[in-house]
């Protein structure tokens, strides 16, 4: 026998989880000054390495989609061909689709095909660049701590 689901539980549980995902993000949190220098690019490379792609729907598109900070965000303001994140979305509210419609089929939602393009691919690995411990990645680097939003679940689930 299924199990019925108070409506109003799951949408502050969903609610509270991107309250959390916002305050995680911080734009602060860039490579560090080696590896910015260790992985500097022509403006062209991107073209000459056919790192190129056009945003697809079933493709991981912004590192805001994957809950992460861009490590270059001012890659498109040098790089011939680069995206920055912007486009993105963050959902706000529980109604709020994470990816793009074709995504979501009846049967199996969402459709789980997490590729990158190739640009994120690869910011992915230069980010990595000189990087001896997961403290020094650039998610890790100047996070700051998170207020996460209390919630009342114990106050409306008591009997």
């Amino acid at each position: 026998m299924p199990k019925t689901v108070d409506r109003r539980i799951l949408e502050e549980i969903i609610l509270q989880r991107i309250g959390i995902q916002i305050n995680l993000l911080n734009p602060e949190n860039v490579v560090s000054a080696k590896t910015t220098e260790a992985t500097k690019l022509k403006p062209d490379f991107l073209k000459k390495y056919n790192l190129i792609s056009p945003i697809k729907s079933y493709n991981m598109n912004s590192f805001l989609q994957m809950g992460l900070e861009d490590p270059f965000p001012s890659d498109d303001l040098t790089i011939i061909g680069s995206y920055d994140d912007d486009d993105y979305k963050i959902p706000a509210c529980v109604h709020d689709n994470v990816y793009s419609d074709c995504r979501y089929y009846e049967s199996c939602s969402p459709l789980c095909i997490y590729i990158p393009r190739k640009e994120l691919m690869f910011k992915l690995m230069r980010a990595c660049v000189e990087v001896k411990h997961t403290n020094e990645l650039w998610f890790n680097s100047n996070i700051r701590k998170a207020e996460v939003p209390r919630s009342n679940l114990g106050k409306c689930c008591k009997k």
